[in-house]
């Protein structure tokens, strides 16, 4: 018997009132303002001093930004920290494109209404009803659940796409798996006329994925 997580990702749609639909979109700006302060920030460092911000060196000045930026204060610390995790992962993809040869694309700054999504990372206070969904700060907000979910949650995204909201629950849950033990073993030849020969005469046909689904794309 083998256990393995799996990742599944709910997609719901979730209809805030006025007040709630006014602070989600203070929230988004005021993280996309934090987002391109921290791509500044490292920008200049690195330009005019050749010091390199790490992501613990600019989430540590969370404190800071707060006091003078009364505005944060508003937002869930763990919202503000993922907006930190967001400009480090687009800097080690650059850096990654770098060393790879690639075209390297320098992170983009977020543009007044492009940014839009923020993440709860850790969903301890993150409760979901039946046709709801209590959020951190922002309180109960109207859900259409039409799946039951399953497993323990781990991320809740608040997404804004053209002029509706949505919020993705990522769960893992464990599948048990049974998997039968034999001491036979097979050798596998991939070829051309078929998908694959194994080595007791047994062939796997081509799935031929592109063709089957060429209509459809």
């Amino acid at each position: 018997l083998r256990v393995m997580k799996d990742m599944t990702t709910y997609k719901f749609r979730i209809m805030p009132t006025k007040a709630q639909q006014t602070a989600l979109t203070k929230w988004l700006e005021e993280c996309r303002m934090l987002y391109n302060n921290f791509l500044v920030q490292r920008k200049n460092g690195w330009e005019k001093n050749k010091k390199c911000f790490t992501l613990y060196d600019q989430l540590n000045q969370l404190p800071k930004l707060k006091r003078d930026y009364p505005k944060l204060k508003t937002v869930y610390s763990q919202v503000l920290q993922n907006v930190g995790i967001r400009a480090n992962l687009a800097y080690q993809a650059f850096f990654r494109r770098v060393r790879q040869h690639e075209t390297p694309g320098y992170p983009r700054f977020k543009s007044y209404g492009r940014y839009d999504s923020f993440c709860y990372p850790c969903c301890v206070d993150v409760k979901i009803g039946e046709d709801f969904v209590h959020l951190p700060k922002l309180g109960k907000v109207d859900c259409i659940v039409h799946r039951k979910i399953k497993g323990k949650l781990k991320t809740v995204t608040v997404k804004r796409s053209h002029g509706k909201w949505y919020v993705f629950l990522v769960t893992d849950h464990c599948n048990r798996r049974t998997v039968l033990k034999s001491n036979k073993t097979t050798a596998i030849d991939v070829v051309i006329t078929t998908f694959a020969t194994l080595s007791d005469g047994e062939n796997v046909a081509n799935p031929r994925f592109f063709e089957t689904k060429q209509k459809l794309l």
